[in-house]
C-alpha cells in the first residue's frame, strides 16, 4: 500500500513539472530595431574604420536606476545596426572609436520600430584616397587631413599603412599575403623632427605595392594614425583589377 502511495505521488509530481516546463512563454520578444551611422566631421561621410575593434555602441535604458550596458559593434562602414531591441527609452553613444571623445555625447531615444538616430565626431584623422591598378600591382595616392577645433590635443601623427587584400575585409590584421611577401606598404612618421606634422599634412603620398595577381580583384585601404589612439582611421575601401 505504501508503494502505491508512493508511486502515486511520484507520478503527480511528474506530470507537474511537465506540465510546469511546457506552459507557453508570456514575454515578448525583441521588437525593435535602432540603426545609424556615425558621421565624420570632416568627410561628412560615415566614419571609417573596421570591425571589431573599431567603434563601440552603448546603449542604456533610462527607466531603470542601474541599467546593464548593451553594447554592440558598429560597421567598418560607420554605420550601425542593432535588430534585437526591445521597445524603450535608452542612452545610446559610441564610443572607443577613432575619434575625440570629447566630440561626441550621448542622446536620449525613444526606440520604437525602426528608429534611426545619428551622430557626428571629430576623428583624429581623415583620409582620403585613391588605387588605380597597374601591371602586377597598385599605384594608392593619399591624403590625411584633420581638424582645426580649438581644445583639441590632435597627438603626432605616427604612421600610415596601405593595404591590399582579395577579400573585401582589409585592415590593419587583414590583407593579402603572396609568396611570403604582405601587400602593404608602412610609412613611420613617428620622428617630429624629420616628419613634421604640418608637412604629412601639405603632402600626397604615393605608394606602389607590386607582386599582385594578374586579371584578380583586390580591395585596397589607406590606414592611419596618430599618438592620441591605437585605432587606426581608414580610407573607404576601393576595388582594382590587376591587369
Amino acid at each position: 500500500m505504501k508503494i502505491k502511495s508512493i508511486i502515486y505521488i511520484l507520478s503527480c509530481f511528474s506530470l507537474f513539472l511537465i506540465s510546469s516546463c511546457t506552459e507557453d512563454d508570456n514575454y515578448d520578444g525583441p521588437n525593435a530595431t535602432i540603426k545609424g551611422a556615425i558621421i565624420d566631421d570632416i568627410t561628412k561621410l560615415p566614419i571609417q574604420t573596421e570591425q571589431p575593434n573599431g567603434i563601440t555602441i552603448r546603449m542604456l535604458e533610462t527607466k531603470y536606476s542601474n541599467p546593464s550596458n548593451i553594447d554592440f559593434w558598429a560597421k567598418a562602414d560607420g554605420t550601425f545596426e542593432n535588430a534585437a531591441m526591445f521597445s524603450g527609452e535608452y542612452s545610446i553613444v559610441p564610443f572607443q572609436g577613432p575619434f575625440f571623445p570629447s566630440s561626441v555625447a550621448a542622446k536620449e531615444v525613444n526606440v520604437s520600430g525602426t528608429t534611426e538616430v545619428n551622430f557626428t565626431v571629430v576623428p583624429y584623422l581623415a583620409v582620403t584616397a585613391t588605387a588605380a591598378p597597374s601591371t602586377g600591382g597598385v599605384t594608392v595616392k593619399f591624403k590625411l587631413s584633420r581638424s582645426a577645433a580649438t581644445g583639441l590635443t590632435h597627438g603626432k601623427i605616427t604612421e600610415t599603412r596601405s593595404l591590399v587584400s582579395s577579400i573585401p575585409t582589409v585592415n590593419t590584421t587583414v590583407f593579402e599575403r603572396i609568396n611570403n611577401s604582405d601587400k602593404i606598404a608602412v610609412r613611420n612618421f613617428s620622428n617630429a623632427t624629420t616628419f613634421p606634422d604640418a608637412t604629412i599634412l601639405a603632402t600626397e603620398y604615393t605608394d606602389v605595392i607590386s607582386g599582385l595577381v594578374s586579371g584578380k580583384t583586390y580591395y585596397v585601404r589607406v590606414a592611419a594614425r596618430t599618438a592620441s589612439s591605437t585605432r587606426y582611421n581608414y580610407s573607404p575601401v576601393m576595388t582594382v583589377v590587376v591587369p
